[in-house]
């Protein structure tokens, strides 16, 4: 979704672009019994590489460089505002603003988030992404099961944890 210039005309295109990508490539495990499940998910909660790259293979096509555990590690920096730049088509908005929050919020770690954009479709870009994921990513749904609540849109939503 990212590197596209997000309009009102081309918004539902992207979503739905997305969605493809994830129903193509985010495809359940083979291995789900419920200890396939607490082990993956345990070990996904405490690794947020792991996480990323089991969950997110539309997103994640080649391991972690340094450069994107810096920026993991950018924001780790408590009481603080922390601005990132970077080349383009690095990984900072798929790490920073979609798979990464997801991962807090799975473990607990953030209540709430808030995204800015230069305009209202590219902040409602990043929020109908996560919410794209929590709806139809199968993986997240196989081990951590329906997070989203029962009504939500693209740019505001409140997740069940």
């Amino acid at each position: 979704m990212a590197n596209v210039q997000v309009t009102a005309r081309n918004y539902e295109k992207l979503i739905q672009d997305l969605l493809a990508s994830i129903k193509l490539e985010a495809i359940p495990f083979k291995e789900s019994d419920p200890l396939s499940i607490a082990r993956r998910s345990g070990c996904a909660l405490n690794d947020y590489e792991f996480f990323a790259q089991t969950y997110f293979p539309h997103y994640i096509t080649r391991p972690f460089g340094e450069f994107h555990r810096d920026l993991i590690n950018a924001t780790k920096r408590p009481k603080t505002i922390t601005a990132i730049a970077g080349p383009r088509a690095h990984g900072k908005s798929i790490i920073l603003a979609d798979t990464y929050p997801i991962w807090l919020m799975l473990r607990g770690d953030i209540h709430f988030a808030v995204f800015a954009g230069a305009d209202e479709l590219l902040a409602m870009e990043r929020t109908g992404a996560i919410a794209a994921e929590l709806r139809h990513n199968e993986r997240l749904l196989m081990d951590f099961g329906n997070t989203l609540s029962a009504t939500y849109a693209d740019s505001d939503f409140v997740t069940k944890n």
